[in-house]
């Protein structure tokens, strides 16, 4: 769909505005309902390759038919902004080698119960999606009428029970005298002549599906566009519809009904997730569907989801859409997403699950990295007191879990192709624990230093250990490899753990997970630097209470615990709890 403007600020990067639109997106379609459409309460179920970017691969559209049976979905839509022979070479056939793939898709697609629906757009393009020149077709011209007929008549004579002719992000005009002449000019006559061209290709192709996405496609407003559109398209014609925006957070029933009433004809929803291209490619979108709820049955016909330009990493977010668009009255997106990453992880669940959980954020939900953050807000808390070093502990643990994460699923051989789609944001993933693991380390050496050992034995407990300050000696070299790696994070543009910046009018609000805990250590650490001379000048240890000499044996009862504490010269604490066990030496 729509290729947004990319957005900078300095120390951020790029994100593009999942915007709000006035455009609108449509779809013909004919009564009849594909197989397979019994089991859900929406006719059409299925994905649209539409999305700006490499087109997929012959071997990647095999194997979405086979998925998307496996997954009660039952339609294909080949749409590639960038395949020339969609925009700009509209009226030129495909090469023989390229048709004989097809030939294949749509066998095996008919075979499995899909229908495989070619795309056309053969209107005067806003962006420029390939480096082929074109132009746009003549609405009211014979000749480019039947170009564009006989063109879908190959995929018609090749299997396909459907096709689509798409205006979207598309101007609203044309360049053709003729078409001025004989529809005049402005919106309204734009509508009436894409109208018109869809009714042709719709009566020269009786039988076949007709489908079409108009170049308003977003929103609940009404324009000259639209009712011209509607008003002159035949009544087969099934409006699709992206939601109130274009990448919309919620698709609610009252504003599809909205739609509806402005095109006269219930609507199918083009869903744009987990579809990355307007974000470059730097973002990865592995949480669940989210925000379309039950209510939508009754409201639209179906609902076909634009999906990430890796097809292998767009699955998990497919296949939670599986399961809404199957029973959407009992869909829960949390419990939906954990079967999926179980299911598609098999023995590398737990691995592929941390990559999920902190790539999930979207312009649809703003969850994101749900352990790394509570573990992190819990150490920032724990803090403030002597506390620290079991939030601490816990913290760690799971940044080195992410930091292993790339080279657990690496050394399973899991997935390569999803490896090969994911490989930037693994290494993101591994560079921002890696950044974690650095500021732990500096503030855990702003902070005293304790060793202690309890052992046990019949007549009670041994404590012995050692406090020191914090040593400045060793502050230094800390600081510097947490700047170094910041800096790495700050100009890597994947977006792991949430995004860094986020324009005016975007869906989503949330900041970095990591950044966020970056710059809290970066404040704390700040503040510390004018008292560090006096912490590291004194240290004071109480166990239980009870002073003892900064190198301390003392024997407590059995049975009995012992808080050891520390403080610093400037009245920074740091404490450990040990219990003793029932029998042996090293308690904890």
């Amino acid at each position: 769909m729509l290729k947004f403007p990319e957005w900078r600020r300095p120390g951020g990067r790029l994100f593009a505005i999942a915007m709000s639109g006035v455009l609108a997106t449509t779809m013909l379609v004919s009564c009849a309902a594909p197989a397979g459409a019994a089991s859900s309460p929406f006719t059409w179920r299925g994905i649209i390759e539409g999305f700006y970017g490499p087109p997929y691969t012959h071997g990647d559209r095999l194997d979405l038919i086979r998925w998307e049976a496996a997954h009660h979905m039952n339609l294909y839509i080949h749409a590639p902004k960038e395949d020339p022979y969609v925009r700009s070479l509209w009226s030129e056939p495909y090469p023989a080698a390229e048709m004989a793939q097809f030939r294949q898709e749509i066998a095996l697609a008919n075979h499995l119960g899909v229908d495989w629906v070619p795309d056309i757009g053969p209107g005067l393009a806003l962006y420029q999606s390939s480096n082929v020149p074109g132009s746009d077709i003549c609405f009211s011209c014979a000749t480019d009428r039947q170009l564009l007929v006989a063109k879908l008549r190959t995929f018609v004579d090749a299997g396909a029970k459907a096709v689509m002719v798409s205006f979207d992000d598309d101007e609203e005009r044309s360049t053709h005298p003729h078409d001025a002449a004989a529809y005049g000019t402005g919106p309204g006559a734009y509508g009436t002549m894409t109208a018109d061209l869809l009714d042709y290709v719709a009566h020269a192709l009786p039988g076949v599906t007709v489908f079409t996405v108009p170049a308003e496609y977003s929103g609940t407003t009404s324009s000259p566009y639209l009712k011209a559109f509607a008003s002159h398209l035949d009544k087969k014609v099934v409006v699709m519809w992206t939601g109130t925006q274009v990448v919309s957070p919620t698709i609610r029933a009252v504003d599809a009904r909205a739609f509806d009433k402005i095109v006269g004809r219930n609507v199918v929803v083009w869903d744009n997730y987990p579809v990355n291209d307007y974000g470059v490619g730097h973002d990865l979108f592995l949480g669940p569907v989210t925000g379309r709820g039950p209510d939508l049955v009754g409201a639209i016909s179906g609902l076909v989801a634009n999906p990430s330009i890796g097809w292998q990493t767009s699955k998990i977010a497919l296949d939670t859409l599986s399961d809404d668009l199957n029973d959407p009255s009992t869909y829960n997106a949390g419990a939906s997403w954990k079967r999926t990453i179980a299911q598609v992880g098999g023995r590398s669940a737990r691995w592929l699950g941390i990559l999920a959980d902190n790539t999930r954020s979207s312009p649809i939900s703003q969850t994101e990295s749900t352990t790394f953050e509570s573990l992190a807000e819990e150490f920032l808390v724990a803090y403030k007191g002597p506390s620290w070093p079991g939030a601490a502990k816990d913290l760690a643990a799971e940044l080195a879990a992410e930091q292993e994460t790339p080279a657990r699923l690496a050394a399973a051989h899991w997935n390569p192709e999803f490896m090969s789609e994911a490989a930037p944001f693994l290494a993101k993933l591994q560079l921002n624990a890696e950044a974690g693991q650095s500021s732990l380390a500096v503030l855990e050496a702003e902070r005293p230093h304790l060793s202690v050992q309890m052992t046990s034995n019949s007549d009670g407990s041994t404590v012995k250990g050692s406090a020191t300050p914090p040593d400045l000696a060793t502050l230094p070299p800390l600081q510097e490899r947490l700047a170094a790696l910041v800096t790495q994070v700050s100009t890597n543009p994947y977006n792991v753990d949430g995004v860094f910046a986020l324009g005016a009018g975007s869906a989503t609000t949330q900041s970095n997970k990591m950044v966020s805990f970056l710059n809290s250590v970066e404040s704390l650490s700040t503040r510390w630097m004018s008292n560090a001379e006096r912490a590291a000048g004194s240290v004071r240890v109480t166990i239980n209470g009870r002073s003892v000499s900064r190198t301390f044996s003392i024997t407590v009862a059995k049975g009995q615990s012992a808080r050891v504490m520390v403080r610093d010269g400037a009245g920074d604490e740091t404490s450990l709890t040990l219990r003793p066990k029932s029998s042996g030496n090293g308690d904890s």
